[in-house]
């Protein structure tokens, strides 16, 4: 779910659906989080037909 360390690349890697400022102690949601919210909510995997 966050942004994590990676024994490898340190704190590089950005892949988690939460992103974690290391300095300021914060956290967000990603896009991909707000998305797979609502994907959570309508209960389909795909966006309705437009």
């Amino acid at each position: 779910m966050l942004d994590n360390f990676e024994w490898h690349h340190g704190y590089t890697p950005r892949f988690g659906r939460v992103a974690v400022d290391h300095d300021g102690q914060e956290c967000r949601f990603k896009p991909s989080a707000r998305y797979l919210g609502s994907v959570a909510r309508q209960r389909r995997l795909l966006p309705p037909p437009r």
